[in-house]
């Protein structure tokens, strides 16, 4: 009786081990096959299947239309001297940064409409995302900086060739892309740290953030927030330090008429005949041509400046 009590426990300890076991491997393999996402499969232009040679040739026609007017507006700068300003040095790193902007996506897109699998690998979606983030918050961060050297130009333009030089030109880009990369990292490593194995098919021509978070099967409300208020960061900041600027350029700009006691003279001969005013008893006013001709560059045209020049030259006279 003994024995055969014995021998009745042993088997079912043998089959609760083996159902254990089995229970075990079971959430061993649900674990390999939830964690392995090798690749993305991307769907955005699925639903027009019979439009996608059509859309190849449209987005090829403007993909080279802008990479050719990026390339002439890059090069004109870098070969004109008289373009060798700051205002011109940062729209030539804005066209510099769009133009591999579209490179990161545009080609994978066309490729992609021509292919019968559309696909990318789960690291090459980590990298497109980062680096389309990193130039785009960068871009952002470069309008600022332009609104910032307009502010410069027209409400400090005696200091503006102080304020506006090379050093802090490139401190001012250097920073847009420090602010992008740090942008960038976070929130790429934060989408990719999530676990993805319900689903490899993107709903979209490229692995932007909300797509790509949609198919991760555990969210994580702390990184949705970081995510959401870095997004809102790079949006709100450059937004409002443009604002900021232009608002006091616009306030300049309005006083310019009651400081001349004229409400009709044109607002690029105000700007001009105030900074005029300003260095009239300047000792070195034979300069004030090339000096004027250097701040003021985009603001006249050679039929505006010939009366202010008759007038600098009569203050040369005097002194």
């Amino acid at each position: 009786m003994q024995l055969g009590l014995s021998a009745y426990s042993t088997e079912k300890l043998g089959d609760a081990a083996k159902m254990k076991m089995s229970s075990d491997d079971v959430h061993s393999v649900e674990w390999v096959n939830e964690t392995v996402v090798r690749e993305f499969v991307f769907l955005g232009f699925s639903s027009l299947a019979g439009l996608q040679q059509l859309l190849f040739l449209v987005f090829l026609v403007v993909y080279l239309f802008t990479l050719g007017t990026n390339a002439i507006i890059i090069s004109t700068i870098v070969l004109d001297r008289a373009l060798h300003t700051p205002m011109y040095f940062f729209l030539a790193v804005l066209s510099c940064s769009e133009t591999c902007y579209t490179f990161v996506i545009v080609p994978k897109m066309l490729v992609d409409l021509l292919a019968q699998k559309k696909t990318i690998s789960f690291l090459g979606c980590a990298i497109q995302m980062f680096t389309f983030l990193f130039l785009g918050c960068s871009h952002s961060f470069l309008l600022a900086a332009m609104g910032y050297d307009r502010y410069v130009a027209i409400c400090n333009p005696l200091r503006y060739t102080v304020l506006m030089g090379p050093g802090v030109c490139v401190g001012l880009v250097a920073a847009a892309c420090a602010c992008g990369f740090t942008v960038a990292q976070i929130i790429t490593t934060l989408i990719f740290h999530l676990p993805f194995y319900s689903s490899n098919q993107l709903h979209h021509f490229f692995c932007d953030i909300s797509p790509v978070l949609k198919l991760a099967s555990h969210h994580n409300h702390f990184s949705q927030i970081v995510i959401f208020m870095l997004c809102a960061l790079v949006l709100i900041i450059p937004l409002l330090l443009i604002l900021v600027s232009y608002i006091h350029i616009i306030s300049a700009i309005l006083q310019f008429p009651s400081t001349l006691g004229t409400q009709e003279v044109p607002i690029s001969r105000l700007l001009y005949l105030q900074f005029v005013v300003c260095i009239k008893n300047h000792k070195n006013v034979r300069r004030l041509k090339t000096i004027t001709s250097k701040i003021f560059p985009e603001i006249l045209t050679s039929k505006d400046q010939e009366p202010y020049h008759k007038v600098i030259q009569d203050f040369s006279e005097e002194v």
